[in-house]
């Protein structure tokens, strides 16, 4: 499961474990703790975040970042 949060935080990563969970922290962007405006899923299983720097894409083995410099007509996703 993916968390993302609105108001700062980042995305973080929750596994389910024997007896409760662990918690993978800011594993999008780790050590920043950017606001989340969005996560989706495209046809291919990719996990799309929407966020106040761009649009980042978990592709299930790492991140892809897009802003501005790739086309984006501005940075927030909003």
């Amino acid at each position: 499961m993916w968390v993302g949060y609105r108001y700062g935080g980042g995305i973080d990563r929750v596994h389910p474990q024997a007896g409760g969970v662990t918690i993978e922290k800011g594993v999008q962007r780790s050590g920043d703790d950017g606001l989340v405006y969005f996560l989706d899923y495209d046809a291919k299983g990719r996990l799309w975040a929407g966020t106040e720097r761009g649009v980042d894409m978990w592709d299930g083995a790492h991140w892809s970042h897009y802003d501005t410099d790739d086309g984006l007509a501005w940075t927030t996703a909003t």
